[in-house]
């Protein structure tokens, strides 16, 4: 056991290894080199981060709300039959869709780069990279968040 010499200065950054899960229903494994920090300063980032994910649910059912009351305000001229089974569909636009997917992509991105530094794959800890495990991997940064807040409350490694 390593002997504590001093609490001056912010945590040493530490590495943490990540299960992903393949298509295959083997596992692979990914090592992040993420940010050493205090309780005191990890605690705003995180509720920052649960703040946000509430509010993108919000507005994301608000979206939901307007599309669905758009085609009955348009069909209440109609039938009353009608109306109803309009208010129900939802239209899709594929470009609006890939443009969703794509900007969706940039906030599990940064929900990465606000614990990590690295990782331990031959590829860049680029944003494209972090995109392109996110695509390969749904979920990948909830894991390595959920991990990174239970390391930071104490949840340490045992030896």
């Amino acid at each position: 056991m390593a002997k504590l010499k001093t609490l001056q200065g912010a945590p040493k950054d530490f590495d943490l290894p990540v299960s992903l899960d393949n298509l295959d229903g083997s596992q692979s494994e990914i090592i992040f080199k993420c940010i050493g920090r205090t309780l005191r300063d990890w605690q705003p980032l995180y509720l920052q981060r649960l703040a946000g994910e509430v509010n993108a649910k919000i507005d994301a059912q608000d979206k939901l709300d307007q599309q669905a009351q758009a085609p009955e305000e348009g069909a209440k001229k109609s039938k009353k039959k009608e109306a109803t089974s309009e208010a129900k569909r939802i239209a899709i636009n594929e470009e609006e869709i890939r443009e969703t997917l794509e900007s969706s992509l940039n906030s599990p991105v940064e929900i990465i780069q606000e614990v990590a530094r690295g990782w331990d794959l031959e590829d860049d800890f680029t944003s494209d990279n972090l995109k392109e495990l996110i695509n390969r991997y749904p979920g990948v940064q909830a894991k390595l968040f959920q991990q990174y807040h239970e390391r930071i409350l104490g949840n340490r490694v045992k030896n």
